[in-house]
């Protein structure tokens, strides 16, 4: 006999609750999250609600827990990655990892918090940043041949003149990478997601 979910009663209050229904009950957090906000759905695109249901404990719990998870994910697969390869080759750099993870998530926070911010703008912004940036790059490496003052407009050698070790160049370029895609993911998947 089908037996219908009460959703009222349900608080998704930790990560892991809410990471299990995004993948295997996605159905019923398409109910929960519509139970809360009826433009609200499995995407939990919670920033465009906010000032309607900002008050409902439910929600609160389900930001607090996509929070969490947003902050976690990244660094717990991390060390899964991580334990897997040393167990398999026997090698991993955890340094590097734990920074492009970190990075990672910086970058995600700063793509939540501009969609917090400017629900409306933020995809926009981000997309245009990013597109300029990537033209920037390209025109500047098309052009370094002909003008060679512009290679010192690169990142590394910014940080070779500087004379910094080679692991500083690992480690910055990692969180420069690692925040970029994540702001571009971040962003992308709150636009897509509506």
């Amino acid at each position: 006999m089908y037996r219908r979910l009460e959703t009222d009663a349900i608080l998704i209050t930790n990560p892991l609750k809410l990471l299990y229904w995004l993948f295997f009950r996605g159905l019923a957090l398409r109910r929960y999250a519509r139970s809360i906000h009826e433009d609200l759905d499995e995407n939990l695109n919670v920033w465009e609600v906010r000032h309607v249901v900002g008050d409902d404990p439910r929600f609160r719990a389900l930001c607090r827990a996509r929070w969490q998870l947003l902050a976690g994910a990244p660094l717990t697969a991390t060390v899964l990655v991580g334990l897997i390869s040393f167990v398999l080759s026997g090698e991993f750099s955890w340094l590097r990892g734990f920074i492009a993870s970190t990075g990672f998530s910086c970058g995600a926070f700063i793509a939540e918090a501009l969609c917090w911010r400017f629900p409306r703008s933020a995809g926009g912004w981000i997309s245009t940043g990013g597109l300029i940036f990537v033209l920037i790059l390209t025109i500047g490496q098309m052009l370094t041949p002909s003008f060679p003052i512009l290679q010192y407009l690169y990142l590394p050698m910014i940080l070779d003149m500087l004379g910094l070790p080679y692991e500083i160049h690992i480690a910055v370029m990692s969180v420069a990478f690692g925040v970029a895609v994540g702001v571009a993911f971040g962003v992308a998947g709150g636009v897509a997601g509506g």
